[in-house]
């Protein structure tokens, strides 16, 4: 009996000692499954604040946390990718329609998408002797225009790319220029011309901010602000010299209030006349001021 006691003690202890394993497997696995939620959750909240900050990526002023802002920016993109989708939709279908109507054009631009040269596709696909109008053909004239059209459109681009290139060698030049009257490094002009590219990028996009217009302005118009300032600093000069010369005047004429005793016997010496008009003027103003 003490055998069969002890075995029954100690399968007891052993179911026990099984269902408080299971109770802390259990409580583990919550522990990780509220861990894994808490996880989620916070890599959505971080993926949503990421998506806000990007979506609106080059706006000024741009708060992601700002919902009218958000879905102001997201509504005006939803009407342009739109519109987009629309217009391409349209010229899909014109698209098609013309290769439909016309199967020697699509067989060419078949082969050129498959990799083939223009030449290979055009060879394939097209009697080249056979296009060309004789003269009197009711295709003469538009075969004529057309040409000449082309003759015309080479050599706008010719000419386009010289002016480019010559512009690139002017450029680089006066960048060289610029940096050496103003002291400036490498660095200091490389930020320069790419802060300068990026407002020329943004402006051919149609994007010019207030600031940039500030800068232009001031640039514009930084010889006549000098030019103002020096006027400015000219004119309160010779108003602080008028001034003193008043004071002096006044200083001269009334004295200490005391009669001069010796002054009966003495000649009055001549006042010296100033060359400057503005003073001369100030001088005649306070002789008045004082008979």
């Amino acid at each position: 009996m003490g055998d069969g006691s002890n075995n029954s003690g100690q399968s007891a202890a052993a179911s026990g000692a099984g269902e408080g394993g299971d109770g802390g497997a259990t409580m583990s696995a919550e522990a990780n499954g509220s861990e894994q939620a808490t996880q989620e959750v916070t890599n959505k909240a971080d993926s949503r604040s990421t998506f806000r900050s990007k979506f609106g990526e080059g706006i000024e002023g741009w708060d992601g946390e700002n919902n009218d802002m958000f879905y102001g920016e997201a509504n005006k993109q939803f009407d342009g990718l739109t519109k987009y989708q629309n217009d391409n939709k349209s010229i899909n279908k014109k698209m098609i329609d013309t290769l439909n109507s016309n199967p020697e054009a699509a067989g060419l631009f078949r082969d050129i998408m498959k990799g083939s040269s223009l030449q290979e596709a055009i060879a394939r696909n097209i009697d080249v002797d056979s296009i060309k109008p004789m003269e009197g053909d009711p295709d003469m004239e538009g075969w004529t225009k057309g040409l000449e059209s082309r003759k015309k459109t080479l050599a706008e681009r010719e000419s386009y790319q010289n002016e480019i290139s010559e512009n690139s060698q002017l450029t680089s030049k006066e960048i060289v220029a610029f940096a050496s009257e103003n002291s400036l490094d490498e660095e200091s002009t490389m930020k320069v011309v790419n802060a300068f590219d990026g407002f020329i990028a943004n402006a051919v996009k149609g994007k010019v901010s207030k600031a940039d217009l500030n800068r232009y302005y001031r640039g514009m118009n930084a010889d006549q602000e000098v030019a103002d300032a020096t006027d400015k600093a000219t004119v309160d000069a010779r108003n602080e010299k008028i001034e003193v010369l008043k004071e002096d005047t006044n200083k001269q004429r009334t004295g200490d209030g005391l009669p001069n005793v010796n002054a009966t016997n003495k000649e009055k010496p001549a006042e010296s006349k100033s060359d400057d008009p503005w003073v001369q003027s100030i001088n005649e103003q306070v002789e008045k001021e004082n008979r």
